[in-house]
């Protein structure tokens, strides 16, 4: 409430729910503790710690609860914004890369998915992390994906192959689709 009114900002609410986190344990208090400290670390920025707290607070629900609910579809709509939506330009490409390996599950289903593992592999091309990238869209050409859809990113994937430095690779992936 003091955040929300000014009277704080939002370190000091982070610290303060810190204290509170580390001193209350076993009810439905500390999950909502740990939802809130996880937004508010989503809203400073770091991504890494807000979705692992709130992975915690998701872990300590009662399971099928409402809240348990509401805290796992609050991680995966910031998921996909970190990837795909408002948040995609504020986090190094480095970082989107070990979000993307620990929260892997967090990745929609279907073309949304798809689409938010392409866009991941062009922002590991765009500071030529090649080798990442590509491992990312091989996996969506050999197990995602089909038809037109295959041979686009394919196509993509060779180019990054070449750009790589690996025609040899690049062939094969062509051969492929």
């Amino acid at each position: 409430m003091q955040l929300k009114r000014d009277k704080i900002d939002l370190d000091e609410a982070i610290n303060r729910l810190e204290g509170i986190r580390y001193g209350w344990r076993g009810d439905d208090l500390e999950v909502n503790v740990n939802y809130r400290l996880g937004q508010l670390y989503i809203r400073d920025g770091n991504y890494m710690k807000g979705l692992n707290t709130l992975r915690r607070a998701a872990s300590l629900s009662t399971p099928g609860s409402d809240l348990g609910e509401e805290i796992t579809d609050y991680m995966r709509n910031i998921f996909q914004q970190i990837f795909l939506g408002k948040r995609a330009d504020s986090i190094e490409p480095l970082k989107a890369v070990s979000l993307y390996e620990q929260f892997s599950e967090l990745t929609p289903p279907g073309k949304r998915g798809d689409k938010l593992i392409r866009a991941l592999a062009e922002r590991l091309v765009q500071v030529d992390l090649l080798g990442r990238a590509a491992d990312l869209l091989s996996n969506q050409v050999k197990r995602r994906l089909e038809g037109e859809k295959a041979v686009e990113v394919g196509l993509r994937l060779a180019g990054i192959r070449l750009l790589n430095n690996n025609a040899e690779q690049a062939l094969k992936d062509l051969d492929r689709v």
